[in-house]
């Protein structure tokens, strides 16, 4: 098989494995999309076609799905099941005309349509009402007070204004931004359906019908602007940086701010500072009183936590470190989140906690840069297939998720190889295993982490369902996706958000399957990579400095008072003097 031919079956194979995955999540409209454009790819590809079909016949169209089935029964012409479904098709009755081409967006609008029992309130009549408001707002001396006294016009005509940027995107041969536009318009159609469901209920016998409120123009709110200031990043221990950290300075640096970092504030130098962001102070006591000394000078507080501190198990073996259980530890960890104006979190779930809590918090997630060039380098070709698993003490009982199903598939595949990052009692659970088929390699510098994820061609990522596992961060499979290393993951909340480059293992029999499956199939486990891969440049150092940035402007402008002041240059400024950033 040619190079080319191992890369489209590769393509089909991945698009088809997307597909499902949409299906089976109940993601109707991606799951359209990617079928629709796999058989635009693949016209001869008979599962596609019988599933489109089968869409087409459930939404009553049953000529369009008969025509699609047709097509399959030409390519299988023995195949009596397609046979079934062309008679099936045929008893049907319809009066919907059928799709000359099925795969085109109209045609793809308006199954959704049908599936979903929605309709696009679009019309030429209202096409052309559209077109001569747009035409007389364009040509008036004042467009903005215009736009103001014909709010609820526009309001009524917002699916037919889309449409004409639909077919005008079209025109300029700019049909990804025609599909994104056309599913604003469905999006903004199903809102305004709900509206009218709503509007037609009956009113209940005891309730008084209200009369209809004058519509009120709430003034924008003033648009953010980029923050470019100074930046005071405090943290535990200067000598030992986490990666989260070298992100959080680098990325920064990279979106034009000036950063300088220290392990305490000193009130003669450092109150110039726009902002400090602090890590972990509950870990050092000088930071506990940096915290309240710049608080006392006006400074924002942005604290940031790198991990689920609030839910970790005593079993941790960094809970005597880093825990809540020690009385000065969780006193400062209490007062920290009193001082700052704002908490910033490396886990969603941790998120969604602290904002349930009443706090003002923000999701910043872990990231990688590519001035690391281990992350972008491809492994050296090997023998054998290498199945792994990274993490601590603190996993151990994780492991005993997996272990019984990893040895059962690496006897069947005697060409795999088990390696264990960074825990040897965990390397010492798979000792039942021949010595020239399990390796374990210890923790290294995060400068050479990339390498030794470079060792394996399958991550294995169990959890065991409790408080600190389930709101986890998604780091893991992030790095493993930047490497373009499939992987197979419990089914916790940051890894199904995650959502790409590898498997959610519900079961037992999935961990098995899902195992198997990518031991077997060199393809999908370079197409999965692949796919993981381009979801991961959303992480990368850059992206995640202009996460800090917006952050750090919406906690800024809620903080006004401080920022006149702020904006005085002092006679000398020590943040000018910052580290160049790594190109």
């Amino acid at each position: 098989m040619s190079e080319s031919s191992l890369s489209r079956n590769t393509d089909l194979k991945v698009r088809k494995i997307m597909a499902r995955s949409h299906m089976n999540a109940d993601r109707l409209e991606e799951a359209v999309e990617t079928y629709a454009g796999i058989l635009r790819d693949y016209p001869n590809d008979v599962e596609v076609l019988l599933v489109l079909g089968n869409l087409y016949l459930a939404s009553g169209d049953s000529k369009t799905a008969e025509d699609l089935y047709h097509r399959a029964l030409t390519l299988e012409p023995e195949n009596k099941e397609i046979e079934q479904q062309v008679i099936l098709a045929k008893s049907e009755e319809s009066e919907i005309s059928p799709e000359p081409m099925p795969t085109d967006p109209e045609a793809l609008a308006r199954l959704l349509m049908r599936l979903t029992g929605r309709k696009v309130p679009v019309t030429e009549t209202e096409m052309l009402r559209a077109a001569e408001m747009l035409q007389e707002i364009l040509e008036s001396t004042s467009p903005a007070q215009m736009v103001s006294e014909r709010l609820d016009e526009i309001d009524n005509l917002l699916p037919a204004l889309i449409e004409i940027n639909i077919r005008q995107a079209r025109a300029d041969g700019r049909n990804d931004l025609a599909k994104a536009l056309q599913g604003l318009q469905i999006n903004i159609a199903y809102q305004m359906e709900d509206q009218k469901e709503q509007q037609s209920q009956p009113i209940k016998v005891n309730q008084v019908p209200q009369e209809p409120q004058p519509k009120v123009v709430k003034p924008k709110p003033p648009e953010i602007q980029p923050f470019k200031g100074r930046v005071l990043v405090l943290v535990p221990d200067l000598y030992d940086l986490t990666p989260r950290l070298n992100i959080l300075v680098d990325g920064l640096k990279q979106v034009g701010c000036k950063v300088k970092r220290a392990d305490q504030f000193n009130p003669d130098t450092d109150a110039v500072a726009d902002v400090v962001i602090v890590s972990n102070p509950h870990l050092n006591p000088k930071l506990m009183q940096s915290m309240a000394t710049a608080s006392t000078s006006g400074v924002p507080i942005i604290l940031d936590l790198d991990d689920n501190y609030e839910d970790m198990p005593v079993s941790h073996p960094y809970y005597a470190k880093k825990g809540l259980g020690d009385a000065i530890r969780g006193r400062a960890y209490a007062t920290a989140l009193l001082l700052a104006k704002a908490v910033t979190v490396a886990s969603n779930e941790v998120n969604k906690t602290l904002v349930n809590s009443g706090h003002r918090s923000y999701w910043i997630p872990d990231g990688w840069s590519r001035s690391n060039r281990l992350w972008n380098k491809p492994h050296n070709p090997r023998n054998t297939i290498n199945i792994g698993w990274v993490g601590s003490a603190a996993q151990l009982e994780d492991v005993f998720e997996v272990r019984r199903i990893v040895l059962r598939v690496m006897r069947e595949f005697p060409q795999s190889q088990m390696v264990v990052i960074g825990n040897s009692q965990a390397y010492r659970l798979f000792e039942s295993l021949p010595s020239n088929r399990r390796l374990y390699l210890p923790m290294v510098g995060y400068e050479e982490y990339p390498y030794l994820l470079g060792q394996m061609d399958i991550l294995l990522a169990p959890h065991r369902k409790i408080p600190y596992n389930l709101k986890q961060s998604d780091r893991l499979v992030m790095e493993a996706s930047v490497k373009r290393l499939p992987w197979i993951g419990s089914d916790i909340p940051a890894y199904m958000d995650w959502g790409r480059g590898g498997f959610i293992a519900h079961t037992p029999s999935e961990w098995h399957g899902y195992l198997r499956q990518l031991i077997m199939d060199e393809e999908m486990r370079k197409g999965i990579g692949d796919e993981g891969f381009i979801k991961a440049q959303a992480r990368e150092q850059q992206q995640i400095g202009l996460k800090w940035q917006q952050t750090i402007a919406e906690v800024l402008a809620h903080n006004t008072p401080r920022l006149e002041n702020l904006r005085k240059q002092p006679q000398f400024d020590p943040f000018a003097k910052s580290e160049k950033v790594n190109a």
